[in-house]
């Protein structure tokens, strides 16, 4: 406030005239008695003219008294004005410096105003300030986002608010804070699935009243996943110690026994407090004071953070002369500060090394049986590879144990097996169907030289670890060629028995059958009827004639050369088709080169076995008979829509029967394979497979 101005100084004629009751012309005075009192007040001598009204004099004089009155008044009046004028001064200062100081904590306010509120625009952090009745005071920009806040929401209730937090209870907890000024901290999360950390803290004054609450959210989100993981990987890890079957126990740096897993309990019988705390080599009576075991805790271990597989025999009470491997890494000291610790991981291994020595006791009694073994015998896995053969094998096949290593078996194989090998293990790693797994089979083998000898298989499965197919290969050459001059004796005698019999028996059933057939038209024509018995006579040795007669025939079969087998086994089918009435047709639309008369005679023989098995266990409506040629030889098939094999290929009755060992048997005789399968549409295929013969009459 600006001080007052004082007043503008005044004569002292003027201040009484101003001060005067009335006016000094208007009672009367004279113009000279004025200017005597003009005269006077200037300070100048007057001369007074007496009046010679006395009442004049009179009130002049009053008037004189008057005028000194109101001077003295006058005076006490511009000394009080001067006083006030002081005062008002003096007041108008302090207004004035009570402004400033005003203007200057305004100005304070409004720094603070500012700075408070940069500052909470520039945290990132939400909070939000709440009265005592829980309206909203102030916010950070980050908690807009939390509390779906906006800049008019200031003053508005929290309970009004959407919030974001899934914290069904949070008015409670801030009316909670409120009442017994206890912080309430917790972890919370949003509708998004993150965490934060929620502070809620009392609202105080500068007079240290509570005025309310301040909610405080931190984003812990990386950090409390980070502890889930900790705390599952933490869980993962205790689980898998603890189904661990071998025995761990975890020692601190002093070699004292901090825990250990539930194996390791049961496997040394002890309990958890009989255990913990203790050191290591005071365990158990004693059982793990092992020189070798001091050694590496106290020197090795240090240097090299892990030891692995190290190899200890301890003497357990109850279990007696153990061998243990034991496996110990060094894991640093932890930042409380404990100074580290010792995994010690144990596993007992002696039954592993008795069955290894075991194993190993048994390898070398099987490598000195393979060694003095005289059969060839491979192993090779399930890509036909071969693994490992005998000395016998190299002695047979004519290769070095170089040459066979690794290479597919079917190298010792000629065509057609070695071309159908390898379908043969898919189709069984397909289907599982054993063909000849486990039974045993005739085949042929080829030599480095190239030579090609008959041979006896036998074939086992082994799993270790995975399939492996052991054969054992026995060289049967020299029984295949006594097999073959008992079957040309046998043949021999064929012929022999049917010489006799066409030229014996038959010649003699024709003259029986021509003096029956007289002696039924003599009893006719003396009897005037035929009797029936006669009848039935000559009927039976016609028949029995006619018997005799195919028996000689397929007797005579023996002298059957190569070049007649097409002919021969069309006749068979058309006879089969007479015989039984199942249609049975024969195709072989070219001329087919037999490798032999002998090969010729034994497929005619397949043929005639096949035909006679479908018809006596299938109960066919249709045979088929095939001869072709192959890139490798000639292939003969009987094919029928019969019941086919009741028991299945692996393991049929009829597989076991006379005629498919026959059939097998003089295949094998001429160097051929038999294979005997499902036919399409049902029924059951037989196909004989012979390779054709080399430039020096060998079988390729």
């Amino acid at each position: 406030m600006a001080p007052t101005p004082a007043l503008p100084a005044t004569d002292t004629a003027t201040a009484e005239s101003e001060a005067a009751p009335f006016p000094v012309v208007g009672v009367g005075a004279s113009a000279g008695g004025l200017e005597a009192l003009t005269a006077q007040r200037d300070g100048q001598a007057a001369v007074v003219t007496p009046m010679p009204d006395p009442t004049q004099s009179e009130r002049v004089a009053q008037v004189q008294e008057d005028l000194a009155t109101t001077r003295a008044s006058l005076q006490s009046a511009i000394k009080e004005l001067e006083v006030h004028n002081e005062e008002l001064q003096a007041a108008n200062e302090e207004a004035v410096s009570r402004n400033e100081e005003l203007h200057h904590r305004i100005r304070t306010v409004t720094d603070l105003s500012n700075d408070l509120t940069n500052l909470l625009s520039s945290i990132q952090i939400p909070i939000v300030m709440l009265g005592f009745d829980l309206r909203i005071r102030r916010f950070t920009p980050s908690a807009t986002k939390l509390f779906s806040l906006l800049p008019g929401d200031v003053g508005r209730p929290l309970a009004d608010i959407t919030s974001r937090l899934d914290v069904p209870d949070l008015g409670q907890l801030i009316t909670s804070v409120i009442n017994t000024l206890a912080v309430v901290e917790r972890d919370v999360q949003d509708l998004d699935g993150q965490w934060y950390g929620l502070s809620i803290r009392p609202y105080r004054t500068q007079e240290n009243k509570i005025d309310g609450a301040v909610l405080v959210l931190t984003n812990v989100d990386a950090i409390k996943r980070s502890e889930i993981l900790v705390a599952a990987a933490r869980d993962y890890t205790q689980a898998i110690v603890e189904n661990i079957r071998h025995p761990i126990v975890v020692l601190d740096c002093a070699l004292r026994v901090v825990s250990a897993n539930p194996s390791f309990y049961a496997t040394f019988d002890v309990t958890p407090i009989e255990i913990e705390k203790q050191h290591l080599f005071d365990l158990c009576s004693k059982q793990w004071n092992i020189p070798q075991l001091r050694l590496l805790l106290s020197e090795i271990l240090p240097k090299n953070d892990v030891v692995v597989d190290q190899e200890f025999v301890i003497e357990c009470p109850k279990l007696g002369s153990r061998i243990v491997l034991l496996n110990a890494r060094r894991i640093e000291q932890t930042a409380q500060g404990d100074g580290g610790y010792i995994l010690l991981a144990i596993e007992d291994v002696t039954d592993r090394r008795r069955a290894e020595m075991a194993v190993s006791d048994r390898e070398a009694r099987m490598n000195a049986i393979l060694e003095a073994a005289v059969d060839a015998i491979i192993t090779i896995d399930d890509q036909a590879i071969i693994l490992s053969v005998n000395p016998a094998t190299f002695r047979l096949f004519g290769y070095t144990p170089g040459e066979l290593i690794g290479q597919n078996v079917k190298l010792l194989m000629p065509p057609p097996y070695r071309d159908e090998h390898d379908g043969y293990l898919a189709r069984y790693a397909k289907t599982g169907i054993k063909r000849i797994i486990g039974i045993g089979r005739e085949a042929q083998g080829q030599r480095k030289d190239g030579s090609i000898f008959p041979m006896e298989l036998t074939i086992s499965e082994v799993f270790v670890g995975h399939r492996w197919f052991t054969g054992i290969i026995r060289d049967i050459s020299r029984r295949k060629e006594l097999e073959r001059e008992v079957l040309e004796s046998a043949a021999e005698e064929e012929r022999r028995i049917g010489r006799e019999l066409h030229d014996g028996v038959g010649q003699e059933l024709t003259g029986l059958g021509l003096l029956a057939e007289s002696l039924v038209r003599q009893l006719g024509e003396s009897l005037g009827t035929t009797p029936p018995l006669a009848v039935k006579l000559v009927t039976g040795l016609q028949r029995v004639h006619e018997q005799i007669r195919t028996l000689c025939r397929e007797l005579v079969l023996a002298e059957l050369d190569a070049e007649g087998l097409r002919a021969a086994l069309a006749d068979l089918s058309a006879r089969t088709f007479e015989q039984s009435g199942v249609t049975c047709t024969f195709d072989c639309p070219v001329p087919v080169q037999v490798p032999n008369t002998t090969a010729a005679k034994h497929l005619y023989r397949i043929a005639q076995e096949a035909l006679s098995n479908a018809l006596r266990h299938g109960k066919p409506r249709q045979i088929r008979v095939e001869l072709h040629s192959t890139p490798h030889g000639v292939r003969l098939s009987v094919a029928d829509d019969g019941a086919g094999m009741v028991h299945g290929i692996n393991g049929a009755e009829e597989m076991k029967g006379l005629g498919i060992s026959t059939m097998r048997y003089r295949a094998s005789l001429i160097g051929g394979s038999l294979h005997i399968g499902p036919a399409d549409g049902g029924g059951v295929l037989i196909t004989c497979i012979v390779p054709r013969e080399d430039d020096n009459g060998e079988t390729e």
